[in-house]
């Protein structure tokens, strides 16, 4: 595992220098090899269901980028890749529950089977919970590249879907029942969030420490923060509102970056 791990990313350079692939590519090549290595030795070498998951969702969207990106150009495939990453958001903690093989138990149980021992359902729960968090790690790995490379691009389309997505990435951390699991995404948020500070205000590093300092003193406020559970009913209800207007712009906004208003328009 070790070898293999350190074999990435000389390996990745090496293709960089070669001229086999652009420094991107290169990027989600050695993430590719890392999920591999991860699966096969941890998730298959060592019966862990939990890293098998993660390796799962990891290779999945590496290889979904470098597949595309052999027929798409690089803004439509970083939107197919990051509208993706925030859809496996979703579905992340029933993800996790089928993989550990908890929903098998309990639709056992439900069937009338015999209940299971105590010890094999605690294995479980961890191997859920494993298999969250090694998922969440590797949607955030996706996210952050992919995400970041859409609020890069000049395009205002492609800029407002980069936004979106991270929004909905962001409140969609609400349903992870870990601080890993949320963290992992959260992290994703804030690196393609700096990307996007820092190229829109290169030349004005002031005001980018500015603007960093008021994000961490109103994080810090926040945490700080304690609201009663009228109060954190009334924020959760506003997420949701605010999460389903984001995702009914995603589509609309995924197809504006694949130019389909253009050419509807040269149509009609």
């Amino acid at each position: 595992t070790t070898t293999a791990l350190g074999l990435a990313v000389p390996l990745g350079l090496a293709a960089v220098a070669t001229g086999l692939l652009d420094l991107p590519d290169a990027a989600w090549a050695v993430a590719l090899q890392a999920w591999v290595t991860l699966g096969l030795a941890v998730g298959v070498g060592r019966s862990d269901r939990g890293a098998l998951a993660g390796a799962t969702v990891g290779v999945l969207l590496s290889g979904a980028h470098l597949t595309l990106g052999a027929v798409l150009p690089s803004v439509q495939v970083d939107a197919v890749v990051a509208v993706a990453a925030v859809v496996v958001v979703g579905l992340l903690p029933g993800y996790a529950l089928a993989a550990a093989g908890l929903t098998r138990l309990d639709d056992a149980v439900m069937d009338g089977g015999r209940t299971p021992p105590r010890e094999r359902v605690r294995r479980t729960l961890d191997e859920a919970y494993r298999a969250l968090t090694w998922s969440a790690l590797a949607v955030a790995v996706a996210l952050a590249p992919a995400a970041g490379a859409l609020l890069r691009h000049g395009d205002g389309g492609a800029l407002a879907l980069g936004v979106v997505v991270l929004l909905v990435a962001a409140l969609r951390t609400r349903g992870l029942p870990l601080r890993a699991q949320a963290g992992a995404v959260w992290a994703a948020v804030v690196v393609a969030a700096a990307v996007l500070l820092l190229g829109r205000l290169e030349d004005a590093p002031a005001l980018v420490a500015v603007v960093a300092a008021v994000g961490g003193l109103t994080a810090a406020v926040t945490a700080g923060l304690t609201p009663s559970g009228q109060q954190r009913a009334r924020l959760r209800r506003l997420g949701d509102r605010v999460e389903l207007l984001a995702v009914l712009a995603v589509v609309p906004l995924l197809l504006g970056v694949f130019g389909v208003y253009g050419s509807l328009l040269e149509v009609f």
